[in-house]
């Protein structure tokens, strides 16, 4: 994800991969502190944390490996600013956003989703500026039918893809948030497309209409 974002001109944070094989100082050594180490394939947040110290590294990327099916890890620059949660319906290269929600991430140093608002705080201008950021990210991955989820954070250098996967979000978020909130039947949608149909009507969603919710998934 990282290489093709980078190859478009995706703005994403540096990252390297790590091995487990030998000492992550050397393969961190270009990258600013604080950094994020994560799995390179693992789910739900597991292993993920930010790294303050070089002393704090081999410990975090110990843990990421560990929880890693290929045993390996991806050393990262540490965004920093709000994190947003993005949900798209793709149809033939069309990309439609369905709504944009606050992500409530606790525990530091770890990176645990308690919960989302949505519609987001976000003044508008901000707003589709992330959504302009995560569009380009799907199309750079290749993703031109089906689903797109995106976590992206609006940093101080501007938006910036945290991770977009070829799915619908989690944590009752697609399911239940999206149509309450805005009306929008984002599951609905991403079946059809499934099932090689048009995803049937996927009408503008407008802010606080009817709804904006607060969902604690504690």
């Amino acid at each position: 994800m990282r290489r093709a974002l980078r190859a478009a001109g995706v703005p994403c944070p540096g990252s390297v991969e790590y091995d487990g094989k030998s000492g992550p100082e050397a393969a961190a050594a270009g990258l600013p502190l604080p950094l994020v180490v994560k799995p390179v394939d693992s789910m739900g947040s597991r292993a993920v944390r930010r790294v303050d110290s070089r002393g704090e590294l081999r410990e975090a990327c110990r843990a990421a490996v560990a929880a890693s099916r290929s045993g390996r890890a991806v050393i990262e620059e540490y965004m920093d600013g709000p994190e947003l949660s993005l949900d798209a319906i793709v149809w033939r290269g069309r990309v439609t956003v369905c709504g944009v929600a606050d992500r409530i991430i606790r525990f530091p140093p770890f990176f645990v989703e308690m919960g989302h608002t949505m519609w987001s705080a976000l003044p508008a201008d901000d707003r589709s500026a992330v959504e302009r950021v995560f569009t380009d990210g799907i199309r750079a991955l290749g993703i031109d039918n089906g689903a797109a989820k995106g976590d992206i954070k609006l940093t101080s250098r501007g938006p910036m893809v945290g991770e977009i996967a070829a799915r619908l979000s989690g944590g009752y978020m697609s399911g239940w948030t999206f149509p309450l909130a805005s009306g929008v039947e984002v599951t609905r949608a991403a079946l059809r497309v499934a099932a090689g149909l048009e995803p049937g009507d996927l009408p503008e969603p407008v802010p606080g209409q009817p709804n904006v919710l607060e969902v604690s998934l504690a």
